[in-house]
């Protein structure tokens, strides 16, 4: 949804009319929105033939417009300015990812009127889309050590400016609800308050009988999650590899990097992307070998009948898009066995789910890298005596501040379900080897059981314990006036998050989109709270 309506609008100012081509110019945060959304033909069907970075040095054009899609700070501003009295293009239509100030704006028309080049901007428009949409149901701020900064008013500034993007995109008002809390620097209470003024004091979105449920949560809600170890296939792959805005990299046999977009074009990753990795594996060697059957089946009918040619050439383009996309995923299944047995991934991750016994722990210690041993530690904190996880610490010379960190500042009230336990399947399946084939009993996280005690409360009219701001002014609305509930995460999300609020979908049988200011594995979140220790 979110997705969709964000890609249209990109692509209404992109197609002008009466503007058959034109180029493109774009800065970074802009090419970071756009590129998720748009592939390089699709930007064609736009009529855009090249695009480039604001920044880079470019040669003139003269005879074609460009559009600027960029913010609208003085430096951008100065740089299209300089542009426009170069006469880089032959016409300029601006276009800005937020508003631009008045007096940027003011500036921007004096120099270019000075200059007597005014004429060549044919049209300024703000767009309020500063947010990056990676799939209908999922959306970042991109806002780069956003938990470490998460006190930093310019960060709050910078995630009303994102949500206020997404419910204008929506067209809708949110009822907004976070934890009720007295102290006055709590996040989400000072981000509800800017964000209800902001789209209180902008007329052109719509009161509408239904809307959106707007959660907001912190971080500092639940930090254990981001450090345990994960399962799931999405969140394997954020965890292993590198994986940013839907693309993914990883090295070949010849040590050289390829990319794959992961993204709504990829019928397996749409479909798959939240299940356990052992199904997974399974199901890309089935789809491979269901292709093998299919072709082998259209070369007979086509040695039976020439006259099938012509359904042959018409489904080519069909299977050799599946073949690809199949073949892709059994690499990346591949690269993720290599990573699961040289770290020990799996027994990791049984540990932390289920019920052990002295000996395993002690067994495990030897195993993984400092990292795994320190996720772990941080993983069992509420169920395991400290002596024994410092010693866990210790024994591996592991920098024990990220440790203290997380117990310091753990919320006690979250509950401990870290002990539902795994099952063995009778997944089959070759890529996996001698890999444990596991399943999680239960898919709940603390972040999923916060939303659904929500909901419940919420369809009861009793919301005690939280505040929230209904921007139509018309208290508590009943639960068959919600559309979706979108769960907006300060300081960081994950994508064993996103799966677990997937399944409470299908369970309560309402929408959700889950937001947060940009998607971590436990490096990055590590790397955050050491940075924050220094301060």
């Amino acid at each position: 949804m979110i997705r969709d309506i964000q890609k249209n609008r990109i692509k209404e100012f992109l197609q002008v009319k009466g503007l058959d081509w034109k180029v493109l110019i774009l800065d970074k945060k802009t090419h970071e929105i756009i590129s998720p959304l748009l592939k390089i033909n699709e930007l064609r069907e736009c009529g855009v033939t090249s695009h480039f970075m604001l920044k880079s040095n470019r040669n003139r054009i003269s005879d074609t417009p460009a559009i600027y899609f960029v913010e609208g700070n003085k430096e951008n501003v100065e740089i299209i300015i300089n542009d426009i009295q170069k006469g880089l293009y032959v016409g300029f239509y601006l276009n800005f990812v937020n508003s631009i100030d008045r007096r940027t704006l003011e500036t921007l028309a004096f120099e270019l009127s000075k200059k007597g080049v005014a004429f060549q901007v044919k049209s300024v428009f703000d767009h309020f889309i500063d947010f990056i949409s990676l799939q209908n149901d999922l959306f970042i701020t991109n806002l780069k050590f956003s938990f470490k900064n998460l006190q930093n008013i310019e960060t709050w500034k910078g995630i009303t400016n994102s949500l206020f993007g997404v419910f204008l995109c929506l067209n809708q008002k949110p009822l907004i609800i976070f934890q009720k809390k007295s102290d006055e620097n709590f996040v989400p209470k000072n981000i509800s308050k800017m964000l209800e003024s902001k789209i209180k004091n902008f007329e052109k979105i719509q009161s509408s009988r239904k809307k959106p449920l707007l959660i907001i949560i912190d971080r500092y809600f639940d930090l254990i999650s981001p450090f345990e170890h994960v399962w799931n296939y999405s969140a394997l792959i954020k965890d292993l590899m590198e994986f940013h805005l839907n693309r993914v990299q990883i090295e070949d046999e010849k040590e050289q990097n390829i990319n794959y977009d992961l993204d709504p074009s990829d019928f397996f990753w749409m479909k798959n992307q939240n299940e356990f990795f052992p199904l997974v594996a399974e199901k890309v060697e089935k789809e491979l070998l269901e292709y093998k059957k299919e072709v082998a089946t259209q070369n007979i009918k086509e040695n039976i009948n020439k006259m099938n040619i012509h359904t042959v050439l018409e489904k080519a383009p069909e299977m050799s898009r599946r073949n690809e996309i199949m073949h892709s995923h059994m690499k990346l299944c591949l690269k993720l066995v290599e990573k699961i047995k040289e770290r020990n991934i799996d027994d990791f991750y049984k540990i932390e789910k289920s019920k052990y016994k002295k000996n395993e722990l002690i067994d495990i210690s030897e195993k993984g890298n400092e990292d795994d041993i320190l996720r772990l530690a941080i993983s069992l904190i509420k169920k395991e005596k400290e002596e024994i996880l410092s010693a866990l610490l210790k024994k591996r010379n592991i920098n024990n501040s990220c440790f203290e960190f997380v117990k310091n500042n753990i919320n006690l009230n979250t509950e401990d379900i870290s002990n539902t336990g795994t099952s063995y399947t009778s997944v089959v399946s070759n890529v996996l080897g001698n890999i444990k084939k596991l399943l999680p009993l239960n898919t709940d996280m603390p972040i999923s059981i916060l939303v659904e005690n929500i909901w419940n409360k919420f369809k009861n009219g009793n919301v005690d314990g939280y505040d929230f701001y209904n921007l139509d002014g018309t208290g508590l609305c009943y639960d068959k006036e919600i559309s979706s509930i979108i769960v907006f995460c300060l300081g960081g999300g994950t994508y064993a998050e996103l799966k677990s609020l997937k399944v409470l979908e299908n369970k309560i049988q309402i929408p959700i989109i889950y937001g947060s200011t940009e998607m971590l594995n436990s490096k990055e979140f590590t790397e955050q709270i050491l940075e924050l220790n220094k301060n």
